[in-house]
C-alpha cells in the first residue's frame, strides 16, 4: 500500500511540474532572466528623482555592445531607447514582461504607460560575447 501511495505521489509530482514547465515556457531562458534583472534595475534607477546618472551609464555600459553603447551616447535619441518613452513611473514596472520574439536574438519587452494605459513594446536585439548577454539594438 505504501509503495502504490509513494508510486502515485512521484506520478502526480512528475506530471505537474511538466504541466507547470509547458505553462511557463520562458522561465528557463536565460536571457529572459538576464533581461528581466537588467530592466528591474535600470527602471527602478531612471524612476528616481533625482535619477543617478552614473548608475544609469555603468548599467548600459555593462549590459549593451561596444557598438550600441557609442551609437546611445551620439545624442541621436530625444528619449530613453530602453523605455521607448522619456519618463518611466516605477509603478509600470508591476505590467513588465518579456517574451521571445519571432527571430533567434529578438525578445520583446512590453509594460503598461501608467500615464495614458498604453502598452509599450521595445523590440530588443541580443548578441552573445564572451559568454555573457548583451543588448545590441532596440527598436
Amino acid at each position: 500500500m505504501k509503495i502504490e501511495k509513494l508510486t502515485l505521489g512521484i506520478f502526480l509530482i512528475l506530471f505537474f511540474q511538466s504541466f507547470v514547465g509547458f505553462s511557463q515556457p520562458n522561465n528557463n531562458d536565460p536571457v529572459i532572466v538576464w533581461l528581466k534583472g537588467f530592466y528591474v534595475t535600470y527602471m527602478t534607477e531612471i524612476s528616481k528623482m533625482p535619477p543617478d546618472i552614473k548608475k544609469i551609464e555603468s548599467l548600459r555600459a555593462n549590459n549593451c555592445t561596444k557598438q550600441f553603447l557609442s551609437k546611445l551616447n551620439s545624442g541621436d535619441y530625444d528619449f530613453d531607447p530602453f523605455i521607448s518613452a522619456q519618463d518611466f513611473d516605477i509603478k509600470s514596472i508591476k505590467s513588465l514582461s518579456i517574451r521571445k520574439g519571432s527571430r533567434n536574438n529578438l525578445y520583446v519587452i512590453s509594460y503598461k504607460n501608467t500615464g495614458n494605459n498604453h502598452t509599450v513594446n521595445v523590440n530588443v536585439f541580443i548578441a552573445h560575447e564572451k559568454n555573457r548577454y548583451l543588448i545590441m539594438e532596440l527598436k
